[in-house]
């Protein structure tokens, strides 16, 4: 299947991971910015007896926040922040014990410093 044709699929089958009420939706919304938080979060998480999905942009996850940090009920997602904003919005993400966002806002990245939210 070619690039473009797996794109189109994925739109309209979104693969989201399992979620029930023993899972942590861990979302960090901003893409540039606090992502070093994130495994300190996942790891107090983890201690309450949480299976944790992290919500990162692949990008944020490669940049080897959890090269150290290993666990079995971690899970470090691949999906874009415009498939995590879907995946949030529906009621597979309502299953979830626990949503924690770490981050309310992104950090400004404009002339004018105003928020980029």
């Amino acid at each position: 299947m070619n690039a473009l044709l797996k794109k189109v699929v994925a739109q309209f089958l979104p693969e989201w991971p399992h979620i029930d009420k023993q899972t942590a939706l861990l979302w960090e919304p901003c893409s540039k910015s606090h992502g070093e938080v994130v495994p300190g979060y996942a790891k107090i998480l983890l201690d309450l007896g949480y299976r944790v999905v992290v919500l990162m942009t692949p990008d944020r996850i490669s940049e080897g926040l959890f090269s150290r940090f290993e666990h079995p009920n971690l899970v470090l997602t691949t999906l874009t922040q415009r498939r995590i904003r879907k995946l949030v919005k529906t009621p597979v993400a309502r299953q979830a014990g626990v949503l924690f966002i770490s981050t309310a806002g992104k950090l400004p990245h404009r002339p004018d410093a105003t928020l980029d939210l």
